[in-house]
């Protein structure tokens, strides 16, 4: 089956020049374009020409290029097709198994992931239909190694917002990760699921900052939230089961208008996903609440004591050990009705709740933030803030204001056990009922004092004070 990369993953090898034309026209046909004409070239170098077989997006033209000197350009994808070779089908058939897939369940054994059964919608709907990878490299090799898996709207607002958000996730994952922030130097490689109407010029504007860790990019035709989540999943898993080297420790999964702040390879450390002491399972970032809960209201009550063992999750980011886990992680994502377009929901349900695969007990279950408990959205009505992420563009003010930004800015509230930094519209502890008596406003300065801290900065301009409240969590 021949295939557009650029660059061909194990078990392909790009089509020698007899084959090129049928391959390419192929190939070119199953994605709905044409090959306007074919050409041999062996007229030396060629800046921006990959050698052997390749396509021209610009002009549609298929090209074989005998100079070895050729390099990959951002105009030419090369022509992959199966490699049926007789040393590779061995390679192929001697390969141990490093990603082992869900043993099924035995008579008499308890409930486990291998029992979870697909929602409604699943069979019948094909999601993954016309994925095509557009981009692939060698994974990088390392003693351990962060996939993260990046899926959603790109550019949820604007390009301006969306590159914002691929810069934090440089300097606040890969950067750290490389320099071994975790206690062990860590290998960072991106895999970028891209919507269909996005065209390549578009995700290469997001990429821009993360360009060196980028190892792969498919495109993806837009179904709901929960296929485009098992769909970027499945389009990693496909890539490390294609790389033999592929090593993977753990998979970041997350959206792409997030913008990370400090300390969120701490946090995977913390967990046990990266650093010296490893423990396999599944994490979200926190147990969740309705952000309004937290003002105590009467429409919604004071703070929950019982918080602990809310069940409700956040949708926007999880993180899992590679092989097993995530294995149990999908079945959990396809668990729930295929329209339904969150992830809050998907501990909830009696079955999910009692899996002894994820007991939270042994720690199978766990969360980044253990001790905290926050809003998907950090401001839906006033601005409960968390330490992980803001959103872009609707928490702009937030960012450049640097609010709220640093782990050390959010104090434990000895009351509720839970962690709080005081914003401009929201003061801790948790549980005051009054809590806007604690803060005092005077023209564009509010000043809030709770725990010891005291917090001075700007309210938000009229527009942004309208991205409380702007879109929802899905995507």
């Amino acid at each position: 089956m021949a295939q557009l990369f650029a660059g061909c993953g194990e078990g392909h090898r790009n089509a020698a020049e007899s084959e090129c034309f049928a391959a390419a026209t192929e190939a070119a046909q199953k994605e709905g374009r044409s090959v306007r004409g074919f050409k041999v070239v062996d007229d030396g170098a060629r800046a921006g020409a990959p050698s052997g077989c390749s396509y021209s997006r610009v002009s549609g033209t298929a090209m074989f290029y005998r100079n070895p000197a050729g390099r990959y350009g951002s105009g030419y994808e090369l022509v992959c097709v199966e490699d049926r070779s007789p040393q590779n089908e061995k390679r192929r058939a001697e390969r141990p198994e490093r990603f082992p897939r869900l043993r099924d369940v035995g008579p008499g054994e308890s409930s486990t992931c291998a029992d979870v059964l697909p929602g409604e919608g699943w069979s019948t709907h094909d999601y993954a239909a016309g994925v095509r990878v557009v981009y692939e490299r060698a994974p990088t090799r390392s003693t351990q190694a962060l996939a993260l898996v990046l899926r959603g709207d790109m550019f949820r607002g604007s390009p301006a917002a969306g590159i914002q958000c691929a810069q934090s996730i440089q300097d606040s994952i890969v950067t750290p990760a490389l320099q071994g922030a975790t206690g062990v130097a860590t290998a960072v490689d991106s895999f970028l699921s891209v919507y269909a109407e996005s065209d390549g010029s578009v995700w290469e504007q997001y990429a821009r900052p993360i360009n060196a860790s980028i190892a792969l990019v498919s495109v993806v035709k837009r179904s709901s939230q929960l296929g485009g989540i098992a769909t970027a999943i499945e389009s990693w898993r496909s890539y490390a089961e294609r790389h033999e080297e592929a090593q993977y420790t753990a998979v970041l999964l997350l959206r792409y208008d997030l913008h990370w702040k400090a300390g969120i390879t701490d946090y995977l450390r913390d967990a046990r996903f990266l650093g010296d002491q490893l423990q396999q399972g599944v994490a979200f970032l926190w147990r969740e609440v309705n952000g309004e809960y937290m003002y105590g209201s009467d429409l919604y009550g004071p703070f929950p004591e019982s918080w602990r063992e809310n069940l409700r999750v956040p949708d926007t980011a999880q993180a899992f050990s590679s092989g097993y886990y995530a294995d149990c992680f999908l079945r959990l994502v396809k668990a729930q009705p295929f329209e339904q377009n969150f992830l809050h929901t998907m501990l909830e349900g009696e079955g999910m709740a009692q899996l002894t695969d994820l007991q939270r007990e042994d720690g199978r279950l766990r969360y980044l933030v253990d001790n905290g408990v926050f809003d998907s959205n950090p401001c839906r009505k006033s601005c409960f803030l968390n330490p992980l992420y803001d959103l872009l563009p609707r928490n702009s003010w937030l960012v450049q204001h640097g609010i709220c930004r640093a782990r050390s800015d959010f104090l434990l509230d000895e009351a509720t056990g839970t962690l709080c930094c005081p914003s401009p519209d929201n003061c801790c502890p948790n549980t005051a009922r009054a809590c806007q008596a604690q803060c005092t406003t005077e023209g564009r300065t509010t000043t809030c004092t709770s725990n010891a801290v005291r917090y001075q900065g700007p309210l938000p301009s009229l527009l942004s004070s309208l991205h409380h409240n702007l879109g929802i969590n899905d995507l």
